[in-house]
């Protein structure tokens, strides 16, 4: 997880929450994401664990980064593999 400085401001920041529902974490393990927006990096991990504890499943942290320049998804609903190409 990255390290920020702490800073008193009404400003808040995109952070992505990667987390997994199996508790073995191997190649084949399907991730997902949560956007949200927080004002410091303990606001973030205070959300996290908040989001976390309401789910009725299990959640496996996986990572909690900031974006602060955003991001953009080029693709949505990517399969993990796609059936060969004709050649």
């Amino acid at each position: 997880m990255s390290s920020l400085p702490e800073k008193k401001t009404s400003e808040r920041m995109l952070w992505i929450f990667i987390y997994s529902r199996e508790e073995i974490i191997v190649p084949s393990t399907a991730f997902t994401i949560v956007p949200f927006y927080a004002s410091s990096q303990a606001d973030a991990e205070r959300q996290t664990h908040a989001w976390s504890e309401r789910q009725p499943f299990p959640v496996v942290f996986v990572s909690l980064e900031p974006y602060p320049y955003g991001f953009q998804i080029l693709y949505h609903g990517c399969p993990g593999k796609l059936p060969p190409k004709d050649v």
